[in-house]
């Protein structure tokens, strides 16, 4: 997960600042990526950071998926 194709997102962006407020806000003990995608993907869909949601383009497809876990 990118905030954009192209550029970094430092630690003070709108993106970083509100992908940690979602995890933070989650009262479930296990979210997958997916689910914050979406929400990361609404957030920002007329915004010059667009989020990027996918593969990577030189690492072998394995489907898999990954979870944040609250501690």
């Amino acid at each position: 997960m990118t905030s954009s194709a192209f550029e970094n997102a430092d630690d003070k962006s709108d993106f970083a600042s509100y992908f940690a407020n979602l995890l933070r806000a989650n009262s479930l003990y296990c979210i997958p990526i997916d689910r914050i995608a979406a929400k990361l993907k609404e957030r920002f869909k007329n915004s010059l950071q667009e989020p990027k949601f996918g593969t990577i383009d030189f690492l072998e497809e394995l489907d898999g998926t990954f979870f944040f876990l609250k501690n």
